[in-house]
This record gives structure tokens, sequence and C-alpha cells, in this order.
């Protein structure tokens, strides 16, 4: 997402901390396709990251988040919003 965001809006990644990138269907096939392939980009670590969690988690929320890429496909395809935000 944080690349996403700095190809999206040509700001840095640490402008995204507490903000909003509204995602589009698009992004959504990047992310399913990406959690179906275990694809999913490693954490860069550093202590606010809780990189030694991030990267465990990512198996552990596999079904979650491609529950999550069906919901946000039906979301938009009835015209409405999806947003990515975070706090770090």
């Amino acid at each position: 997402m944080e690349k996403l965001f700095e190809l999206r809006t040509g700001r840095s990644a640490g402008d995204l901390n507490c903000g909003e990138l509204e995602l589009q269907p698009e992004d959504i096939a990047t992310l399913q396709a990406m959690v179906e392939q275990s694809a999913l980009p490693e954490s860069p670590g550093g202590f606010f990251y809780g990189h030694q969690f991030q990267d465990e988690s990512a198996s552990e929320y596999r079904e979650l988040d491609l529950k999550f890429c069906q919901w946000a496909r039906t979301i938009l395809q009835t015209r409405q919003q999806v947003f990515y935000s975070c706090w770090w």
C-alpha cells in the first residue's frame, strides 16, 4: 500500500500514516493475486513496524484477506468507495 500511495500521489509513504488511500478495482485484483500467490512484500522491519509479527500473520490472515478482496469487489461494483487507512 505504501508503494501504491507513492505512485498514485507522488508523496512519501510516511504521508500515508493516519491518511487514506482510495482503492480501485485493479488495486483489489493486484492484492488478491498477491495473497493467492503468497507474494505479499515482507515488512521492512524496524521497532515500530512489529515486523516479527507481521510476516507471520500474513499467512494466518490469508483467508480473511481473500474475503476482504471479495467484499471490496462487491462494494466497488455498487459504485461505493473503499479506502485503505493505517496508523503506525
